[in-house]
Order: C-alpha cells, then structure tokens, then sequence
C-alpha cells in the first residue's frame, strides 16, 4: 500500500497535469475560433488586422482565460482557500460530525 506522503504527491502531480491539459486545449481551441472568425470577416471585407481586432474575437479568450487562471490559482498556490489545508479541516469537520451523529 502507498503512503499517505506519495498519495498527496500523486494528487499534485495529477492537479499539475489537469492544469497543463486545460491550457494546451484552451489555446488550440481558442485559435481555432479565432482563426474561423478573422477568415470569415475578411471575407466580409475587413482587412486583416480589423478582422483580428474586431472585439467579438475575445469573448471567449477573456472567459475562458478567467477560468484558466482560478484553475492556476487551485494548482499552485497550495496554502489558499482550496488548498491542502482546507482539505483536510474539511475532512476533520465531516469526520467530526458522523461521530457525533452516531453517538
């Protein structure tokens, strides 16, 4: 059986990697819109920086970014609100209330 240490390790690592596959999927798809949308108003006649600075092409980039970004904030910093810590006073308050509600 694994340790306790090498399973909080383990769960790091899978949060890091959660984190690095959320931004590689948030680039390419976020791309992917915003080549469809500067093709497609060129085609309307913008030239193409109009078309790339045209303000429906960042609505999704600035939402979707916002996103990434708490999901950052989750992997990386380990000792804020949703960090280890909070875990496992959590853990301690549910363990705490099932033994009180069995007395």
């Amino acid at each position: 059986m694994r340790s306790e240490a090498y399973m909080r390790v383990q769960k790091k690592v899978d949060n890091l990697k959660g984190f690095y596959i959320h931004l590689f999927v948030y680039l390419i798809i976020n791309s992917i819109f915003l080549y469809i949308k500067v093709t497609e108003n060129m085609d309307k006649g913008d030239t193409f920086l109009e078309a790339l600075l045209d303000s429906d092409n960042f609505g999704l980039w600035i939402l979707w970014g916002i996103g990434l970004v708490l999901h950052g904030i989750n992997v990386f910093i380990t000792n804020g609100k949703f960090g280890q810590d909070w875990e496992e006073r959590k853990i301690k308050e549910f363990m705490s209330e099932d033994t009180r509600n069995w007395k």
